[in-house]
């Protein structure tokens, strides 16, 4: 098989479990140590000789994100905002994933003066009865609205994830309504994925229907409460069927060893959070040696053989590895969800919004994102703008896209004497990426 992805000098998005630790015990957790009996070797966080040596790997690699995670990251607070002072000073931009259990006023204050500008939590329901039960921590629900109120003082946005799952996905729409009442317009909700370390997952798990289903609602949601939905996790294409209809929780192939990885706060690195394997340790070895170790992930070899030949592959990747292993037995094993019978019809799908896409007017005077930024590389340079938004560029659009004056306006005439014909179209993805922008 064709190698699918490029092989980037090292990753884009680099997530840091600060503490092993966490308030909660939540049925559905992917980190697969969670239900061990002795937590022992997993119960210290980072120390500020670790956080220093991550962050010096990260900077001198020159990866462009990070999301602070755990755990529970304030559980381990002194590492978290030493953490997010380094990666301030050296330009990367931070994010942070949280139960919002322990924070505090202070802790929200401080995250805004370390210029983290959204913070992503969950709630498992409407309740503190349905979200409690599901964490296994009982008064988790009201210090996590408790903390959802610190973070809008403090002028941090607040994005809430929903993970679905037989326990709570009838209560979906009232959970995205009551979370709409908190002032917050951004709700993400995704199907829960077996953890590294379940048995059985049968009694959380979604069937097709009732994932199908979920989609459906969720899509409804976003038109009716006038909210931005979203999932935060890859889903095969055929399972979701009417891509058309759901093209905004299209677009988040596996990202695996691609752009991303996990670092474990005993140092181990694996390729995804939800992973149970590690590739090697930060604290023994450079990351540039234990991302090249990563190849599998990014030639093709773990896809699974029926979806190598899909026509739409290269707009899936296949769905998640992490969920074929657990379900399946091994990670090249089909993902539970996918129904090959419906790869006609999503390929149909999606012609219609490649079709749309073509006659979109393209605005008459752009501009380059402010927030882009770039990386060199062997082929010429990828184009960030955050995990969702980012391109790889050969080395003339490299040369042609440094050269953008970022206090200019420009317009398509601009670059037709200069470039052949398939300029407009090479302009035009780095418009749907978010890489440029409409002039104001």
């Amino acid at each position: 098989m064709e190698k699918m992805y490029k092989t980037l000098s090292a990753p884009l998005v680099v997530q840091v479990e600060i503490s092993a630790q966490c308030t909660s015990k939540c049925v559905h957790c992917y980190n697969h140590w969670r239900q061990d009996d002795d937590l022992k070797s997993h119960s210290v966080g980072l120390s500020e000789e670790g956080i220093d040596r991550i962050m010096d790997q990260l900077i001198r690699h020159k990866v462009l994100h990070t999301v602070f995670t755990g755990g529970e990251p304030f559980l381990n607070k002194r590492i978290l905002f030493r953490a997010l002072e380094k990666a301030q000073g050296f330009g990367i931009s931070a994010g942070i994933n949280s139960n919002l259990v322990p924070i505090t006023i202070e802790d929200a204050l401080r995250l805004k003066q370390a210029g983290v500008t959204s913070v992503l939590t969950s709630l498992m329901g409407p309740t503190s009865e349905i979200h409690d039960e599901i964490s296994q921590c009982r008064g988790s629900f009201e210090k996590a609205i408790q903390g959802i109120r610190f973070l809008q003082e403090a002028d941090v946005s607040v994005v809430v994830n929903m993970v679905i799952s037989q326990k709570n996905k009838q209560y979906l729409k009232e959970t995205a309504t009551f979370v709409k009442s908190l002032g917050i317009r951004h709700f993400n909700s995704t199907r829960a994925g077996c953890p590294g370390n379940c048995a059985d997952f049968s009694e959380l798990s979604l069937s097709l229907k009732d994932f199908r289903d979920y989609l459906a609602e969720l899509h409804a949601i976003g038109e009716q409460e006038q909210m931005s939905v979203g999932v935060l996790e890859s889903y095969p294409l055929c399972a979701m069927k009417e891509v058309n209809r759901y093209k905004a929780f299209i677009g988040r192939r596996c990202s695996a060893a691609v752009t991303t990885l996990t670092i474990a706060s005993d140092g181990n690195i694996r390729p995804c959070s939800h992973l149970d394997t590690s590739y090697g340790n930060i604290f023994k070895e450079e990351l540039a040696s234990i991302w090249n170790r990563m190849q599998e992930w990014r030639d093709g070899k773990l896809i699974p053989s029926k979806c190598s030949s899909c026509k739409i592959l290269a707009w899936c990747g296949g769905g998640c590895r992490m969920e074929a292993k657990m379900r399946k037995g091994s990670l090249s094993a089909t993902d539970p969800y996918v129904s090959f019978q419906d790869v006609d019809y999503a390929a149909f799908e999606l012609t219609k919004i490649e079709r749309r896409a073509t006659t979109s007017s393209f605005p008459f005077m752009f501009r380059l994102n402010p927030q882009a930024r770039w990386r060199i590389e062997e082929f010429g340079a990828v184009v960030f703008i955050g995990p969702r938004f980012k391109c790889y560029l050969n080395t003339t659009a490299t040369k042609l896209l440094q050269g953008l004056n970022r206090d200019r306006a420009y317009q398509l005439s601009d670059f037709t004497s200069k470039q052949d014909d398939d300029v407009e179209g090479f302009l035009w993805q780095l418009y749907k990426r978010q890489i440029l922008v409409p002039a104001p």
